[in-house]
C-alpha cells in the first residue's frame, strides 16, 4: 500500500525555467509561479518524491507516479491511496486494468462519472 500526496511551493521570482508555472495555488498565491511536490509513503516512510510543473492538475501526476513505482521498485501490485484531486476515470481505469487496487476519496454528488463507475463494479 502506498500513500501519495501533493503540495505546491511558490516562488517570489521567476523560479526554475520550465517547472515554475502559474497554477492552482494551495498557498493562495495565485500571482506567483509554483511547482508541485509529490511524496510517496509506504509503511510510514517516504520512498519517493517527484517534482512537477506548477500548472499540472493533481490527477495528471498519478500515472507517472505508478509507472515510476513499478519500474524503480519492481512492484507488480500496488494499492494506491490518494485524495479526491487524484481521481479521474482514466486513473481508476488504468489502476484497475493493471491489477492495482485503489482507495480514494470521492464526492458522489459532484462526481457522477465516479458514481457510474462504482455502480458498474
Amino acid at each position: 500500500m502506498v500513500f501519495y500526496d501533493l503540495t505546491s511551493s511558490y516562488f517570489e521570482g521567476e523560479g526554475p525555467e520550465g517547472l515554475a508555472q502559474y497554477g492552482y495555488s494551495r498557498d493562495q498565491r495565485e500571482g506567483n509561479r509554483q511547482i508541485l511536490l509529490g511524496v510517496v509513503m509506504a509503511n510510514g516512510w517516504p520512498i519517493a518524491h517527484h517534482v512537477f510543473r506548477g500548472n499540472r492538475h493533481d490527477s495528471e501526476t498519478v500515472l507517472p507516479i505508478v509507472a515510476d513505482l513499478e519500474k524503480r521498485f519492481g512492484l507488480r501490485r500496488i494499492v494506491f491511496v490518494g485524495d479526491r484531486g487524484m481521481v479521474s476515470m482514466a486513473n481508476l481505469g488504468f489502476l484497475w486494468s493493471q491489477g492495482h487496487g485503489f482507495l480514494v476519496g470521492l464526492r458522489r454528488r459532484r462526481s457522477p462519472e465516479v458514481l457510474e463507475y462504482v455502480r458498474k463494479a
